[in-house]
């Protein structure tokens, strides 16, 4: 369904790439997608894009979409080491919304 939602809403590719390497799924994102998202950050639409996209997953601390919060800071992380200096930057102005996360915590199976 997500699927086709995508390409009958004509989503971005980058738009695309992001939700896919921070889905929920149990596997973390691949090399050459986190490859396609650093390479698009550059360009200024495909970065804001991105962007919003890490922003949000990283706020998902609902619980059971950890995985969210995990593959955002994965991608951050790559995109810190791959993607352009603006993504440092702006990273370290969004300091208070990662360090939220220290206290993060989730129990699997725990009632």
């Amino acid at each position: 369904k997500r699927e086709v939602n995508k390409k009958v809403l004509k989503v971005p590719e980058i738009e695309v790439k992001i939700l896919e390497a921070t889905s929920n799924e149990p596997w973390g994102p691949h090399g050459t997608i986190m490859g396609d998202i650093a390479q698009g950050l550059p360009n200024y639409n495909d970065y804001q894009m991105i962007m919003t996209v890490l922003y949000k997953r990283l706020n998902d601390s609902s619980g059971r979409n950890w995985r969210h919060v995990y593959k955002a800071l994965t991608v951050s992380e790559f995109s810190v080491a791959n993607g352009t200096d603006r993504v440092i930057d702006e990273l370290q102005e969004h300091t208070y919304q990662i360090q939220t996360l220290c206290d993060f915590q989730y129990m699997s199976g725990i009632r």
